[in-house]
């Protein structure tokens, strides 16, 4: 079992502290958030990691706290706190496992709003329950599983509880190749149901075929099906199913990826398969309790090197919302190079990202434009301490007859840090730091 925690303080300069709209009319004598501010943060923050690998355990665990003080008063000061958990326990290896996963992070209570301090809520959401499986050949497998799923808001009403099941008859046609058909049955059951504002129980039905592929440097997971819902308020709906996913390792240190999907989803259900990432949501997450229909692609390429690492991403994304006016395309990528020198002491980096939204139902007409980037250097005073400074910019422009907020923002952040274990890598994303950040 590996451990490591770590400690650190980190101070932040924002000449933007609010993410004052440029085109705002309001007071700000009567809303200061109305106004461009400066501020500077003071922050302490800490974490701890475990890693377990074992043939009867696999477990990851990552928690991170801040506590952040806003020098102006700006904002109240605050904690945020931060938990990515994911446990399989296999209790008769080959036959009988349980898994546990629990993700505890922040969402925006305003979808349409950056996730300021005055626009944050804490959100969780905990997945457990078996797996059973039956050889009933060498080559036939019939796959038992159940999950119950709970997903929490601070604020926003969607707070829900799921019960999954799934049946899956596997046959192994070669060493490489699986086939399976599955079925899937999920039953919703939201804490404060209320179809006005888009919180319809509903019990979803997925029937689809699998095929999994694997290589010396390729992993192929193909499903093709369909899917029924039932809701209690509303009108059933229904459509096609499919998700591709293709991993190449093309050398040892060089990875490629492609995650495409066709399917009805939710919020609820898109957080609940989101990888363990303390401090972030998958890019333009609305929170909404509303079913729509998604058709995604997402590209990514790593390279890792003694002294260069490259990761490029490249995302397509239509949603299509049954009740509410939220349909959108969103489209864009982000890159992040790092460089380290000879010595290994000193580092430096350079990342940056778009995102481009078009809403496209008639009660909203409105186009969003996200422009990022950063650069920094990391010093490794000795092995367990390092030194960082990181400089970011910001640039959003929302037009349209139902605009958004228009933003300009630049930031510096400088913080020192301990860390135990520095083989398991960092702890706390620095993110995790940036008291504002968009939806």
């Amino acid at each position: 079992m590996d451990i490591g925690y770590n400690i650190g303080y980190g101070m932040e300069y924002s000449d933007n502290i609010y993410l004052a709209d440029e085109n705002a009319q309001g007071d700000p004598a009567v809303d200061p958030t109305t106004q461009v501010a400066e501020d500077y943060t003071h922050g302490i923050f800490a974490g701890f990691q475990l890693r377990e690998n074992s043939p009867s355990l696999d477990a990851r665990l990552d928690v991170n706290g801040l506590y952040r003080n806003y020098a102006r008063d700006t904002y109240p000061d605050e904690i945020l706190v931060g938990v990515g958990a994911n446990v399989l326990w296999r209790i008769s290896p080959q036959r009988f496992q349980w898994v546990f996963d629990d993700l505890f992070t922040q969402a925006p209570v305003n979808s349409l709003d950056p996730m300021t301090p005055g626009n944050r809520q804490n959100t969780n959401v905990l997945t457990t329950g078996p797996d059973y499986f039956m050889r009933l050949s060498p080559v036939h497998t019939l796959a038992l599983s159940g999950r119950y799923i709970n997903s929490y808001y601070e604020t926003s009403t969607l707070n829900d509880e799921r019960y999954t099941g799934n049946v899956a008859w596997l046959y192994s046609a070669t060493a490489r190749t699986t086939y399976s058909l599955n079925y899937d049955y999920i039953n919703v059951n939201y804490e404060v149901p209320d179809p006005a504002a888009n919180r319809n129980d509903y019990e979803r039905h997925d029937g689809f075929v699998r095929i999994d592929w694997r290589t010396g440097r390729n992993t192929v997971t193909w499903d093709l099906g369909y899917t029924a819902i039932n809701r209690d308020q509303n009108d059933p709906v229904a459509g096609r199913l499919g998700r591709f996913v293709w991993l190449h390792r093309i050398t040892r240190n060089t990875n490629f990826r492609l995650n495409t999907r066709a399917e009805f989803s939710d919020v609820n259900q898109d957080l609940a398969n989101t990888s363990v990432a303390v401090d972030s949501l998958p890019a333009g997450t609305i929170v909404d309790g509303d079913i729509f229909y998604t058709n995604r692609a997402e590209a990514y390429f790593s390279k890792t090197g003694s002294s260069f690492s490259q990761d490029y991403r490249a995302l397509w994304v239509r949603d299509e919302y049954e009740e509410s006016p939220l349909d959108n395309v969103r489209w864009g990528g982000n890159f992040n190079l790092v460089y380290t020198f000879p010595s290994a002491t000193f580092s430096v980096f350079l990342n940056g990202d778009y995102l481009f939204t078009e809403y496209q139902d008639e009660g909203l007409d409105r186009t969003d434009r996200e422009k990022r980037a950063g650069t920094g250097m990391t010093y490794q005073i000795i092995s367990t301490v390092s030194l960082n400074l990181i400089y970011r910019w910001t640039d959003v422009e929302s037009i349209g007859a139902n605009p958004g907020r228009s933003y300009k923002e630049n930031r510096v952040l400088l913080t020192i840090s301990y860390n135990s274990n520095p083989r398991l890598g960092p702890i706390s994303n620095i993110s995790s730091f940036s008291s504002s950040r968009s939806r």
